[in-house]
This record gives C-alpha cells, structure tokens and sequence, in this order.
C-alpha cells in the first residue's frame, strides 16, 4: 500500500483508499516504457495497462478490476488527472492511450538540418526539410510534422534556410538561391572563356573546356561560392555567350587517357567533365568503298544523320572509280555506310552533281543536296548551311534565312538570329560525323518572326 497521504490528496468519501502523489504515478507510467507514436512526436501509454500496474504496485491487486467499482473509478479519476498535471492528454483518436510530447532537442535538429542542407544541390520537396529537422530533434521520422511543425521547429527551418541559401519557389520545390548577375556579366564571361586554357583529345578534338574553368569563372563574376544546381542556372542566363563561342551547352564525359598533356592532378584512370564545341570536323579525308573493289578518296562528308541523307560530298580518285562509287551511292533505294552512318538517297531527285578533273589524270565530284543550294532550295523545307569553323556565324547562314522567310531581314541581323535560332532549337547540329567541313539545318518556323519582333523590341536589333 502506498504511504498515508496528506488531505489534499484524500478523498474523504472512501477514507480507506489512498491515492497516489504525482511521483509515484510518473514512476508507474515510466515502468510500463511508454513507446514512441508512429507518426507524431509523442509517447504513448496504454490506460488499462498504467491501472493495472497501480493496482498491482499500491494495491496489492493483480487487477484494478479487483477492487471495489466505486474505488477503481476513484483511482481512475485521479490518476488522469494527475497524469495532466505531468503533461499527459487523451489521445485525440483512440480514447485507451494517454499521450505526451516528446521535447525536441533543438540543438541537434539545427545541426543535423544544417548539415543536409550543405550537402544538397538540387531543389528539394517540404517533407525532406520534416525528415531532416525530425531526425534531428527526435533520432526518428515523423511525416506528421509536415502538417503540423512545432513552432521552435519550424523558426530554426526558416533560420537555417537562410544561412543555406535556399528560397521556395511558386511550385512547392526549396532552391538555392540563384546570386545575381551584374550587367556586365556576360562581358565578363565571354573574356573569361576566351582567356581561358583547353583542352585536346589524342584524336584531335580541340576546345575542350573543363566543367571548372566555366565554374571558377562564374564564382569570379558573383563573387560566392557556387554548386551545380546554381552554375547550371547561371549558364542558362548567359547561353547567348556559349552560343557565340561556339560551344554546347551540355556536358560531356572526356577520359583521362584520350586527352593530350591532362592536368597532372587528374587520376589516368578517370574522367573530366567538359564543355566541348557543337561542331566537331575531322580533317583527316576518309577512304569510301562504295562500289566493289574501286577505292575513292573523300576530304568532304556532311550528313545529316536524321534523315539519312548526304548534304554534301566530295570525293576523288581515278575516273572510273568516282564514276562507280558515285553509281553505287545514287542507286534508288540502297543503303549505303558513310563514316558509321545510314545513307538512303532518292536516286539524283535531291541532290546536284558537279565534276571535275584533276591535274593527275584522276576525277572528282560533288554531290551537294539541293536544299542547300540556294538556286534550287524549296522554302518550305530544312534548309542546309555548310560551316568550315572558322567564323561564330557561318557565311551562308544569312543567305540561306533570307531565302527560306518570307520577311525582309538585315545583315546586321545575323549575329542575333543565330543566336536566337540556336537557344530556340531552330537550327541544329548534323551530326558528329563531319569530315573537312560542318553542316547546320535551319528549320522554317513561325518562331523566327517572333525572335524577330522580341529583337526590335527590346532594341536587340533595330532597322537602321
């Protein structure tokens, strides 16, 4: 029996029961080991199992269904109320439990959330913020919180997004926060790049600029450290200046081993993410065996490899042989490999030829694809610009616009449309398969009269 308490906890009605003081209910609660809820933060504790418990621990019952109806109801009242006092409510939905918060420990959620945050470079969704921070305050995770966050909890969240530099945005999504751009990035920028030192790959690939250079460069300009998500943002801001260099946007994955004089802090076995030309032309001519048994010599091959056709070609090579290969290539309906590449022509329909004769004795022949030749080229179809990389806007790209869009352009508008025409994907690559030249297929589109109307009026371009 529990010692003889004092009349403010007696019940003078039943003089013979004495109740238990706050203590020893708390010592009874924490013998059951009250468990961790599922999905809030609190500890529960079964009624039944806390009344039995007292009646076996103070009353010498094995069960509080033992004692008289009117004692167990008694005990009961004050052991609820006694349990309030000590910080335990009804559960809200299962009326058998007592429930009561776990306190968090602040210090470790702050850190813990800290530490995610250093460590994330992509956008992330509200509940990773609630895993991070519950993990932290209660070694466990809540998903509950994501509902109803308390509200020491959710000030350090707002804290720490601050010191991390991450923002929300309209579509639910936590970013790092872009730094701004001066006016005179892209200036900046583009001198960076040209000053910059690059790379060459063993096969002659040249211009390679590593994913760091363009890093530090832009850490240079914003004055801040910066990761992945926010370079690549930055990037996009100042395409225009990829765009003028000559460069593709995306990244691409170098081995070690295929460069020429690696930076000697890079492992022979590893890789080096870099920025590499749009274009790529191999000056090496290609030996072409079309026709059986009769070799020919082609310093000039432009395919566009979505539509399986030659945009140009030129081969040479004794008479007989350009004259055969040139047979075999225009047979209507075959299939013919080009530099790793699938050609199907419509017999001589799409295509020019032009011969000539060499000092030697041998041949040799272009075939030229009507669609970029400006005599013959249909406006209503892609239209094939050949580039020989030695200039940021090709010679022929004005031309051959003109000539495709039934609006009147300037010269002094060329350098803009290529640009627009690039970010807006209506000029595109043909390929990696370019020998001793490059090509480029513009696309006649409605959207070039809206880069157009942008340009004047943002006075990008202007017509005088």
């Amino acid at each position: 029996m529990p010692p003889l308490i004092s009349s403010p906890q007696r019940d003078h009605t039943h003089p013979e029961i004495d109740l238990l003081s706050d203590h020893d209910l708390a010592n009874a609660i924490a013998s059951l080991n009250p468990r961790p809820a599922k999905h809030t933060p609190h500890i529960e504790c079964n009624i039944a199992a806390l009344l039995h418990a007292i009646a076996q621990q103070h009353y010498n019952k094995p069960s509080i269904n033992l004692l008289p109806a009117d004692q167990a109801q008694l005990i009961q009242q004050h052991c609820l109320a006694a349990a309030g006092r000590l910080g335990w409510t009804r559960h809200p939905e299962k009326d058998s439990l007592l429930v009561k918060p776990i306190q968090p420990d602040l210090e470790s959620a702050r850190s813990h959330l800290r530490q995610m945050l250093a460590s994330q470079e992509t956008p992330f969704m509200r509940w990773k913020l609630v895993e991070w921070v519950s993990i932290g305050a209660y070694e466990r995770n809540y998903y509950a919180l994501e509902f109803n966050m308390p509200p020491e909890l959710e000030a350090i969240i707002q804290e720490e997004l601050i010191h991390a530099r991450f923002h929300p945005q309209t579509n639910g999504l936590y970013a790092p926060t872009i730094p701004p751009l001066p006016p005179d990035a892209p200036q900046r920028f583009e001198t960076a790049l040209r000053a910059a030192a690059t790379l060459t790959t063993r096969g002659g690939q040249s211009r390679l600029l590593p994913t760091l250079t363009v890093k530090r460069a832009l850490e240079d300009i914003t004055q801040q450290s910066l990761n992945q998500y926010q370079t690549t943002d930055l990037l996009n801001q100042l395409a225009d200046v990829f765009i003028r260099l000559g460069y593709d946007p995306e990244t691409n994955h170098v081995p070690v081993r295929d460069l020429l004089d690696p930076p000697d802090h890079l492992s022979p076995n590893g890789g080096l993410a870099c920025y590499t030309p749009t274009i790529r032309i191999d000056s090496t001519p290609k030996e072409l065996t079309l026709a059986k048994g009769l070799r020919v010599f082609a310093p000039t091959i432009i395919i566009d490899d979505e539509s399986e056709t030659l945009v140009a070609l030129h081969i040479y090579g004794p008479p007989q042989s350009v004259k055969a290969n040139w047979a075999a290539l225009m047979n209507h309906g075959t299939t013919s490999w080009i530099n790793r590449c699938r050609i199907t022509l419509n017999g001589a329909k799409s295509h020019i030829t032009l011969r000539g004769s060499l000092p030697c004795g041998w041949s040799e022949l272009w075939l030229i694809h009507k669609q970029a030749s400006f005599a013959d080229i249909n406006p209503t179809h892609d239209a094939y610009i050949l580039d020989d990389g030695r200039s940021p806007v090709p010679a022929t790209f004005f031309p051959m616009l003109d000539k495709i869009l039934a609006a009147p352009l300037l010269p002094a508008w060329a350098p803009y449309l290529w640009v627009q025409g690039r970010k807006h994907q209506l000029i595109r690559p043909l390929g990696d398969s370019n020998v001793g030249a490059a090509g480029w297929a513009l696309i006649p589109s409605p959207a070039w009269h809206e880069n157009i109307s942008a340009g004047l009026q943002s006075g990008a371009i202007t017509i005088t």
